[in-house]
């Protein structure tokens, strides 16, 4: 009878470990065919939402990968957003060829870039030797296919996680930055009245719709480092 059980439990353990598998297959195909309900239904579910498939990537690595799309599709972006609510997701996992899901959203939208910046995404962490980028950060890549702008965005992002994490007092801030919003690095020239909103914190101009994502991730003031 014991062994009997011992028998039952595996198999029930495997069939449990199967379906974690499948639901895990079905959430990188959710994500590549854009279907947000299942998408949200998977998470609901727990699924293994770090699991890579074939090629190394996660759903998240599928869901920023722009590199062949010229409009931002709004349930595309909801289905990001889905993704990074998620405690527990990694957003630096690494493919075969060791990209990032940063190193894919490189010189993409930038709307996308924030967020995976926001949630924690390291720039200075480079491709492997072997693949068509090979050894580039995302700064670089973006550099590379001449997005200059993305490339000094991610950048400057990178430096000023570095500097806060290195000294205990606020980063300053000098003239020529307060010429730029913090987080995009948009000019306040491109940036009309509506799109501008000042920090509580230390009274800096930066976009509205950054300003909003920082607040909806509970992250701190990237310049001041107090809450928003």
């Amino acid at each position: 009878m014991k062994s009997s059980l011992s028998v039952f439990a595996i198999l029930l353990t495997g069939s449990i470990l199967n379906a974690m598998e499948t639901n895990s297959v079905l959430l990188h195909q959710a994500v590549t065919d854009s279907n947000l309900e299942l998408v949200k239904s998977l998470i609901q579910d727990n699924v293994n939402i770090n699991a890579q498939n074939s090629d190394g990537r996660t759903p998240l690595h599928l869901a920023v990968d722009t590199r062949h799309t010229y409009v931002m599709n709004p349930i595309h972006l909801a289905i990001i957003d889905e993704l990074l609510k998620v405690p527990h997701i990694q957003v630096n996992i690494q493919d075969r060829e060791g990209n990032t899901p940063l190193h894919l959203a490189a010189s993409g939208f930038r709307v996308i870039i924030r967020r995976l910046l926001v949630k924690g995404a390291v720039p200075f962490i480079r491709t492997n030797e072997h693949c068509y980028y090979s050894r580039m950060t995302a700064a670089e890549i973006a550099n590379y296919k001449g997005d200059a702008i993305c490339s000094q965005f991610i950048r400057s992002w990178g430096l000023r996680q570095n500097a806060q994490r290195e000294v205990a007092a606020p980063v300053s801030v000098s003239p020529l930055d307060t010429a730029f919003c913090p987080i995009c690095l948009m000019s306040q020239e491109e940036l009309a009245d509506d799109q501008r909103e000042q920090t509580p914190c230390c009274n800096q101009l930066i976009c509205r719709d950054d300003l909003a994502i920082l607040r909806a991730m509970n992250q701190a003031c990237p310049l001041c480092r107090n809450q928003l």
